[in-house]
């Protein structure tokens, strides 16, 4: 018995011991989790949103619970880590959705900026579905977002001529350029947020200045150390060339939160004066006022800026003063103001027929004398994707509707800060598309971009500028490959043609995806059974679907390049699963071939058959039938799980639009 008693007592200790470790490494774990979080939440609180993004990553690696992956989404998201953001939203929707209930509005808003508009109406409609009260902010914003998305289909399809390059790595850096101004078409002003000489985990935003001399832009400079303070951020210039003034935002970090407010200094006798913080109406105490910019009117001089103070109608508001000779600001006004108590003085400021803001962010205003119009970034009217560059024509007494400027200007990711030069040569604009330089990740990080502004406008170089912009969207979409069920079209023939378009085949096929489900599932084994649901579901998505709405845009760009006399061959080249023999194999992808070409003969009534008769659209085949079909795929009549119904041999069944040659 003591022989027992002893080894009772060593097992016993052996445990507790055990369990004291293990609870002793939770509790040392949980705090250092604890402390990554909360270093986490003071930056993303502080819009910190790279520095959060890098802590909730370490957060993640230790626990990857639903809270720290929402937040660690939120935080890509905010930095445009668009790739990282729908992940984890993806995750918290599939983990946790009930207690996080926007993580699917943040993943339809994710998929909008990477411009899978698609898929983002598809999340826009889940998040609708779930009962949001429809008078919310996400209600309403998911509604529009909607016929947004579609919007923005038509404006990729119709793009502007604008002939767009980016500035040279004399004024754009891998960190963020944004806000230009100019002084005399020769002297550019821009803000750039870039770590601290002294410190490279500090950022500050900066402002610069670059030459332009015999059209090349000079290697960047600090405007100047009286306006740029020590531990300030300054950013947003905004230069009047009729008083020299130079009006900015200077924000200084308290407590991890930046104070913002506009200052204004006066370039005098080779210098500027020391920043003056602007009284109000300009600056409201507890408010933020951002983003000045200078609209010149031939009898007044105004004041546009942005502000989340009282009286606004959404987040952020664009508003307006007058700057009085004296050097004085009259009354604020926001841009969608009631003007109905107004006197006729007064109104003269704000009587508008629509309205500029919104119950979202509109920002960045600047107004061109020259064309009486406005233009302003905003994430609601009908946008592509975070925020796009609209113009409003008017003249502060009556205004049109607001339009966007259009593709490629605009585009999935932000775009920001349009200006033109005081000599109206060139307009600039800051985006953070993919072609931008960056440090962290793509997106991360804004570039200033422009264009020349033609002197005189020649309708038939902007016609054929817009028709080679139509070109390159047509390439992009090479290859575009489209699906079929097993022996489709006309099954068990040898015939060549088909009577049958693709359009047909595709509604057939695309109908039988609960037949596909409930064939690949069958006879696995029951924790199996849900993947291979959703490979089916993936396969008829992200391939069938696709396939055919890419045919839908590359038709809808041949309707508009056929009647400009471009002349158009498709090449298509031929595939089949390795089910049937090799010459019948042959034949069923030339009949799939030509189900297409049948497609363009009945497209819109016999749209293209003009373009097919005269050789502007023609065909050239290439017929391979099982001969690059994968050696693994299933060739047994009898296995039909795998031979027919698996993503893998219905991923041999296919068509592919392997190269498109036009010329004029």
């Amino acid at each position: 018995m003591k022989g027992i008693a002893k080894f009772h007592f060593f097992f016993t200790n052996r445990i507790v011991v055990f369990v004291l470790v293990i609870l002793l490494s939770f509790t040392v774990c949980s705090q250092s989790l604890n402390k990554i979080v909360k270093v986490a939440d003071d930056a993303f609180e502080s819009g910190n949103y790279y520095g959060a993004m890098v802590s909730y990553k370490k957060a993640l690696n230790m626990s990857t619970v639903p809270k720290i992956a929402y937040s660690y989404a939120l935080a890509c998201m905010y930095n445009h880590d668009y790739k990282n953001a729908k992940i984890w939203f993806r995750y918290v929707v599939s983990n946790d959705k009930d207690n996080y209930p926007l993580s699917m509005f943040y993943l339809a808003e994710v998929e909008k900026s990477m411009g899978d508009y698609q898929q983002a109406m598809e999340s826009y409609r889940k998040f609708l579905k779930k009962g949001e009260d429809k008078n919310s902010y996400h209600a309403k914003k998911a509604e529009h977002e909607l016929i947004a998305c579609e919007n923005a289909f038509y404006l990729k399809l119709n793009p502007v001529g604008f002939d767009i390059k980016k500035i040279s790595t004399n004024v754009n850096t891998v960190y963020s350029e944004y806000g230009i101004s100019d002084i005399g078409d020769s002297v550019l002003l821009f803000s750039s947020f870039r770590p601290d000489d002294k410190n490279a985990q500090n950022f500050f935003s900066t402002l610069f200045k670059s030459q332009y001399q015999e059209d090349v832009f000079q290697k960047w400079e600090v405007l100047d150390s009286t306006i740029n303070k020590s531990n300030y951020h300054a950013a947003n210039p905004a230069f009047s060339n009729k008083t020299g003034t130079l009006y900015f935002c200077l924000s200084e970090m308290v407590d991890g939160k930046a104070l913002s407010g506009i200052y204004q200094s006066v370039y005098s006798e080779g210098q500027w004066t020391n920043p003056a913080r602007l009284p109000e109406p300009v600056n409201i105490p507890g408010t933020a006022s951002l983003q000045p910019s200078v609209a010149e009117l031939p009898d007044k001089e105004l004041l546009l800026f942005v502000s989340n103070r009282e009286g606004g109608i959404g987040k952020l508001d664009i508003w307006y003063c007058e700057i009085k000779n004296d050097g004085t600001f009259g009354p604020a006004f926001n841009m969608a103001a009631n003007t109905n108590d107004m006197d006729e003085s007064t109104r003269y400021f704000v009587e508008m027929k629509s309205a500029v803001n919104t119950i979202d962010d509109d920002i960045t205003p600047f107004y061109d004398p020259l064309d009486s119009t406005l233009y302003f970034s905003s994430t609601w009217h009908n946008n592509m994707g975070g925020f796009d560059i609209f113009k409003i024509k008017g003249d502060f007494k009556k205004w049109g509707d607001p339009m966007n400027m259009g593709y490629p200007l605009n585009t999935s990711d932000n775009e920001l800060y349009y200006y033109i030069t005081s000599k109206h040569s060139r307009a600039y604009f800051t985006s953070n598309r993919p072609e931008s330089d960056f440090f962290s990740n793509e997106r991360c990080c804004n570039d200033i971009y422009y264009y020349d502004l033609p002197k005189i406008i020649n309708e038939e170089e902007e016609q054929e500028k817009v028709l080679v912009v139509l070109e390159n969207e047509l390439k992009k979409l090479i290859p575009l490959t489209l699906y079929f069920h097993n022996d489709e079209p006309n099954p068990r023939t040898r015939d060549t043609v088909t009577q049958l378009n693709y359009e047909t085949t595709f509604n057939s096929y695309v109908a039988m995806v609960e037949e596909y489900k409930t064939e690949y599932s069958a006879g696995v084994k029951k924790n199996m059974k849900e993947e291979a649901v959703q490979n089916i579901e993936n396969f008829f998505k992200e391939e069938v679907n696709k396939g055919y709405s890419d045919l839908t845009n590359f038709s809808l760009l041949l309707e508009q390049l056929l009647p400009e006399g471009r002349i158009i061959e498709l090449t298509i080249k031929g595939y089949a699963s390795p089910l049937h023999a090799t010459d019948y194999n042959v034949n069923l992808s030339k009949r799939r071939i030509n189900s297409l070409v049948n497609y363009y003969k009945e497209y819109k009534n016999g749209l293209f058959i003009q373009y097919i008769d005269n050789g502007q659209l023609s065909f050239t085949e290439e017929t391979y039938g099982e001969d690059e079909a994968a050696v693994e795929i299933s060739d047994d009549l009898k296995d039909t799980r795998n031979s027919v119904y698996s993503p893998a041999a219905a991923f041999e069944r296919k068509i592919r639009l392997i190269a498109v040659d036009v010329t004029r």
